[in-house]
């Protein structure tokens, strides 16, 4: 029975059959039992809260270290009390929301600091917290104090679970007030350091006392929650301000990241000398890549195509080729056709040159590269050799398919692999299919010699000839 059906079903029973039998099913399972009690007061979100909070002060008074193997039973529980807060309080009583879900997210240290959270569950926890409290928070009035507020709840960050705090800050606080939020992160990131001592120059040089480093870090997470503001913002200048604070000059990694929000919220220009190192050599293709849709963007059409030529001539995939193709005009496509092809060849691959050809549209150019190299289709990788006779197959290369399926069969003949029978024996089937497709088999053995070739070579493989026999 499907969870619809179900639902139906349960809503044509009587509301009192229906409210014992889910008292009795949660008085003998406790983990129920505190969900029932939630959903059985969301009606009256001051009991409601009074609840809530009570179980969370339950989970803030353990001490217990939460080891992996009961971190998910653990979420579980932190997830369940936060969609009773959701179904019972986010509409009702937003303000009694906001508050619980600000003790929830405040845990985070306590929490986070006693568990084995190695597959993120209970993080991710915090996390949705965050953006329930902004959710929370969009539903209650305008007030100036929001975004002292929205600070407030950021700092002590020490795990990064409430990022998600600034990720969804654009939902509460309008353009002016994220703005006067930058402001506060960058006064806090550009305060000088802590220095101890009298003033003497071996006092002022000690860079490593615990204030300073204390110091220093705050500072450096005030400048992030400055870049994710901005992000918010959609201002690629204000982030790029928030990187250059410790870093004047921005390294390519840096750089890359800053050219990808003026790619994204403009001026695009602005990319362009952040990407100069990509220009002129770069190997990192999605720097290349990147290059290419900012030329896209401000319509030169010859620094266009002459970047995705540079990141096909790198890649040399279809993909690459095909958005290269597309800068072209009509005429010049034929000839950019054989240039990659002998590109391609040069790889040495047969059988990437066999995949690029029908990937670009060129089967028969394909089926002759993979018959002059048929004596390699042992030798390749059984799943890209599977997809190659499924393409060639597809694209009605039928000789080139057979010699693919006669490849496979022999793989696992050759090496005994008794359990892949049964595919051996469906390829077989497959030559039996495809044999009236062809009107011949030019050098290669005909299909009724392959077949006594293969039953001489493999005729004590009885297992599998009696799958040939059962799928014939």
């Amino acid at each position: 029975m499907t969870h619809d059906e179900l639902v139906a079903r349960l809503a044509k029973l009587s509301q009192k059959r229906l409210a014992v039998f889910v008292a009795d099913l949660a008085r003998d399972t406790p983990e129920l039992c505190v969900r029932v009690e939630a959903l059985a007061l969301s009606g009256d979100p001051k009991s409601l809260t009074k609840l809530l909070r009570k179980r969370l002060t339950g989970v803030k008074r353990r001490r217990r270290f939460i080891h992996y193997r009961e971190s998910r039973a653990f979420a579980a529980e932190l997830s369940g009390w936060l969609m009773d807060v959701g179904e019972g309080l986010l509409d009702s009583d937003p303000e009694a929301a906001l508050g619980l879900l600000e003790e929830f997210i405040c845990l985070d240290g306590r929490i986070l600091g006693r568990v084995d959270d190695s597959n993120g569950l209970i993080g991710d926890s915090f996390r949705l917290a965050c953006q329930m409290w902004q959710l929370a928070a969009s539903k209650l009035p305008a007030s100036p104090e929001w975004v002292k507020r929205v600070y407030d709840l950021h700092a002590d960050n020490d795990y990064g679970v409430r990022d998600a705090v600034l990720d969804e800050a654009a939902l509460r606080l309008s353009e002016l007030e994220l703005r006067r939020l930058a402001k506060m992160y960058e006064e806090n990131a550009g305060a000088p350091p802590i220095r101890k001592g009298k003033g003497t120059s071996s006092d002022i040089e000690v860079s490593v006392s615990s204030d300073n480093f204390e110091r220093d870090w705050e500072a450096r997470s005030a400048a992030t929650a400055m870049g994710q503001v901005a992000e918010a913002l959609k201002d690629a200048a204000l982030y790029e301000k928030s990187l250059r604070i410790f870093s004047p000059r921005l390294n390519t990694i840096q750089a890359t990241e800053v050219a990808k929000k003026y790619v994204a919220f403009g001026p695009a220009e602005k990319a362009l000398s952040l990407l100069e190192f990509a220009q002129s050599d770069a190997r990192d293709l999605g720097q290349l890549d990147l290059l290419a849709t900012v030329y896209e963007k401000l319509g030169d059409a010859t620094k266009l195509r002459e970047t995705r030529k540079r990141l096909f001539e790198q890649t040399v995939s279809s993909e690459d080729f095909a958005a290269y193709l597309a800068c072209l005009p009509e005429p010049e496509r034929a000839e950019a056709k054989q240039s990659a092809i002998a590109r391609v060849l040069t790889t040495g691959d047969p059988f990437r040159v066999t995949e690029f050809l029908l990937e670009i549209g060129d089967p028969e150019s394909a089926a002759r590269v993979i018959e002059s190299a048929s004596v390699g289709l042992m030798e390749v990788d059984y799943s890209r050799l599977l997809r190659l006779a499924k393409n060639l197959e597809r694209a009605s290369q039928f000789r080139p398919a057979i010699l693919c399926y006669r490849a496979l069969s022999e793989q696992i003949l050759e090496e005994a692999r008794s359990k892949a029978y049964g595919h051996a024996s469906r390829y077989v089937a497959k030559l039996d299919a495809l044999n009236p497709q062809i009107d011949g088999y030019g050098d290669f053995p005909d299909h009724a010699a392959y077949m006594a070739g293969l039953r001489e070579r493999h005729s004590r493989k009885h297992a599998f000839w009696r799958r040939v026999k059962g799928v014939g």
